[in-house]
């Protein structure tokens, strides 16, 4: 039933089928621009699903085309079924044997003494047994698989070694295995057969990187930035790495790219990092560079907010809230900076010029003094600038 609906003359099938064709090959397309791994698997199955079932309908298609493959399924007219064929059942005029008639009556044959057994064989069970028997070459297959990602991506390149996309998912399963020479070997085959792909670059920075080669690295993220400018994970890992290196210019540039102003999506994306604390921090002290001292107390705020114990970002927002005026907070923020790193010697002296604003002038001498002895030069000069005017005061 299901088939002769499916190709019986109709304009509504028609415009299915098209519409069909249409979000098939929309998919197929838009696989490439699916960032959610998951999904992209999902979407790919799809695809090689459909392609088979192409395949399979395509060949019923023609196979329908046959008088004794419609006699077999019962889909003859009564026309056809009042017929007999030409030809007779020992072969073709001239004595020649008619092979296809052979095997027909065989099949006729052998469906006979079957149906003394299923004497309720329909068509419909048939269709189901040849459903079930693909299903049964499927599942053998999967079975048969190799289990370990690392042999399939390899078996995956043995196969098509021209496939760029091979030698990228074995890096990633080197990369996941910790085998990262391998990977970085791999990501590098990848990129010489994708000269367009900043990913690969990317990756194989990342791989260098945790491989303590660090100069490789930022070569590595440079060329993945300068392939993709908007690709911000090299920007990110490139901000990080350049970072630790003592290059902060750079290093801040670079993650302003990662994470625009404003954008609160990829914020939101950064919280979850173990170093979110330490990018907001940098980025704040880029903001706040600028003249930008209210987005610069946002991210901050944002830093202390992901992780409390993060001093550095304590201090710049105790910092901006002592520079914007606002005493009680400052105050409240340096004693937080205390609590975590009691000898700063920042902290302190900035405390007691906060204490001296608020007119509590004996409770600033005590951090005043601990700034003038610890700190340096700029704290120093600062703490003795002030305990100078109290002394003058006094």
């Amino acid at each position: 039933l299901f088939v002769r609906f499916l190709f019986r003359p109709s304009p509504i099938l028609v415009i299915l089928y098209v519409g069909l064709i249409l979000l098939y090959g929309g998919i197929n397309y838009g696989i490439p621009y699916v960032s959610d791994e998951r999904l992209r698997q999902w979407l790919m199955a799809f695809v090689i699903t459909s392609g088979s079932l192409h395949y399979y309908y395509d060949g019923f298609i023609w196979k329908v085309r046959e008088r004794e493959t419609r006699r077999f399924l019962n889909i003859t007219s009564p026309a056809e079924s009042a017929e007999k064929s030409p030809v007779g059942a020992g072969g073709l005029p001239g004595g020649v044997p008619d092979w296809a008639s052979l095997a027909s009556s065989s099949a006729r044959f052998f469906g006979r003494h079957l149906q003394r057994f299923r004497p309720a064989w329909t068509s419909g069970m048939t269709q189901a047994a040849y459903l079930s028997a693909a299903v049964l070459v499927l599942g053998a297959l999967e079975s048969w698989r190799p289990h370990s990602e690392l042999a399939m991506r390899q078996s995956l390149v043995l196969a098509s070694p021209q496939a760029g996309e091979g030698y990228f998912n074995l890096a990633e399963a080197y990369r996941q295995q910790g085998q990262l020479t391998e990977a970085a070997t791999a990501f590098e085959e990848a990129a010489h057969k994708m000269p367009a792909c900043a990913l690969a670059r990317s990756k194989r920075g990342l791989t260098l990187s945790a491989m303590g080669q660090h100069a490789e690295a930022i070569s590595e993220f440079e060329k993945a930035v300068a392939l993709d400018p908007k690709l911000r994970e090299a920007h990110y890992n490139l901000g990080m790495l350049l970072s630790r290196q003592g290059q902060q210019g750079r290093a801040l540039a670079h993650l302003q790219m990662a994470f625009p102003q404003g954008d609160e999506r990829a914020l939101r994306l950064l919280d979850g990092d173990p170093a979110a604390a330490e990018i907001l921090n940098n980025l704040a002290l880029g903001v706040a560079g600028s003249g930008e001292l209210t987005e610069a107390r946002s991210l901050l705020e944002r830093a202390v907010s992901v992780n409390p114990k993060h001093s550095p970002a304590q201090l710049n927002l105790a910092n901006l809230y002592l520079l914007e005026g606002n005493l009680a907070n400052a105050r409240t923020q340096y004693e937080r900076v205390l609590s975590l790193d009691p000898a700063n010697p920042m902290a302190h002296s900035n405390l007691g010029l906060c204490l001296i604003q608020l007119g509590r002038n004996e409770d600033a001498v005590p951090h005043l003094q601990i700034g003038l002895r610890h700190g340096d030069e700029a704290v120093r000069a600062s703490a003795q600038k002030a305990l100078s005017k109290l002394a003058a005061t006094q």
